[in-house]
């Protein structure tokens, strides 16, 4: 895997170099030449296009995945080159903030922070986004008033059914209704042997 789950800070200069004509657009990595920047002048189309990205990565079968902005790749989806992205810094921290407003469940210690690194005899700076695995899966974005429900699927994002989920969510969260059935079934059992048990003595 791509990283192999590393916080940003720790991400070596070289496994971000090594990336160029190397690396495909997978389930836990995608590629994106600039910053949201056509989606500036409508807030709304701005928040939605980035939490459409994060979210989709969190939910994805991949469990954890980085999304870097600054690179550019061709038309098989194999990084080529590195884009400079202009004021990384605050355009980090505006996509970060805009993830914890309308995502739902928040994702815990998901990561956005900029980065420069320096390749070919030139400067470049990037933004990485690391989606950690969460335990709070799935993730939804508010748009518009509704809860919008996005996974990745290789390198295709689409809308997804709650059915795919409700099995990982029941294994993680059992339902209050099941356990107390389960200790009803349970105390049952135990009377209905103690029952047997009495009759056979009696015999």
């Amino acid at each position: 895997m791509v990283f192999d789950n590393k916080p940003i800070s720790v991400i070596p200069d070289e496994d971000l170099t090594d990336l160029i004509g190397n690396q495909e657009e997978n389930l836990w990595i995608e590629f994106k030449r600039e910053h949201y920047e056509g989606y500036k002048n409508n807030r709304e189309k701005y928040s939605r296009e980035i939490c459409k990205d994060v979210t989709a990565m969190a939910n994805a079968d991949s469990e954890v995945g980085y999304i870097l902005i600054g690179v550019d790749a061709d038309n098989n989806n194999i990084a080529q080159n590195f884009f400079d992205i202009p004021d990384a810094k605050n355009k980090a921290k505006s996509i970060y903030d805009t993830c914890l407003q309308h995502i739902k469940p928040r994702i815990a210690k998901l990561e956005v922070e900029s980065r420069s690194l320096e390749w070919q005899n030139q400067e470049y700076n990037l933004i990485i986004i690391h989606i950690p695995f969460s335990e709070n899966r799935p993730h939804g974005f508010d748009s518009n008033g509704t809860l919008n429900f996005v996974k990745r699927y290789g390198e295709v994002t689409k809308e997804f059914e709650m059915l795919e989920f409700i099995p990982e969510l029941l294994a993680r969260h059992p339902l209050p209704v099941m356990d107390d059935i389960n200790v009803k079934l349970d105390r049952i059992e135990h009377q209905t042997t103690d029952i047997l048990k009495a009759i056979g003595e009696s015999e």
